[in-house]
């Protein structure tokens, strides 16, 4: 415990200067707060909070569990979608391969392969292996090539 209070120190002092709203879910040094917060549905209303004010990986996280409907969240695959592409917009590479599975897999929107081959390659070529790995599935298989 003792050295996990010195790291989460030092991660709060070097992400403070930054405008990282998720920094809030992360503090754990702050027992108070892990306290009060420590539900499943206070989680994700941190979560939820994040996102909004604009935390690409608060919407990455959202977007996942809409997607799948886990962690209290019902399954609701279009929201996953607008959560993907909010986070894709912003620069987020992990959304953009999660962008790629749902028009891959046409899930809450019509399949496009060229639309999957696009976000794939995208987070490919940020080095996201999820997004790798269905680019390769793509070329393989012939879709959207």
């Amino acid at each position: 415990a003792k050295y996990y209070r010195i790291v989460a120190s030092q991660a709060t002092a070097e992400h403070s200067s930054s405008n990282n709203v998720a920094l809030d879910l992360i503090d754990l040094s702050n027992q108070e707060a892990v306290a009060e917060k420590s539900r499943e549905t206070d989680l994700v209303d941190l979560y939820e909070y994040s996102a909004e004010k604009g935390d690409t990986r608060a919407q990455l996280y959202l977007g996942y569990a809409n997607l799948l409907g886990w962690n209290g969240i019902p399954q609701n695959r279009e929201r996953a979608v607008q959560l993907f592409e909010q986070a894709a917009n912003a620069g987020e590479a992990g959304a953009d391969a999660g962008l790629g599975q749902v028009y891959a897999r046409g899930l809450g929107v019509a399949a496009e392969d060229e639309t999957a081959l696009r976000h794939f390659q995208r987070a490919a070529d940020e080095g996201v292996a999820s997004a790798q790995n269905g680019l390769g599935y793509m070329y393989l298989s012939g879709y959207g090539v």
